[in-house]
């Protein structure tokens, strides 16, 4: 199997990712360098009340 990324839940739908986000991203690519960086996602799932939200 070929790892695609990662999915991080979170309570309340941001428009983008966040820093944090994008910071724990980064670091797990320098930490897989065997991940195609071009082909690599983050998901987030946001539980909000009422549906769940998924943004790639």
């Amino acid at each position: 199997m070929e790892p695609l990324g990662w999915i991080h839940t979170q309570p309340d739908e941001l428009p983008r990712l966040s820093p944090q986000d994008i910071t724990t991203h980064a670091k797990i690519m320098n930490d897989h360098a065997s991940w195609d960086r071009e082909k690599t996602i983050v998901i987030t799932c946001s539980f909000t009340s009422g549906p769940a939200s998924l943004k790639a």
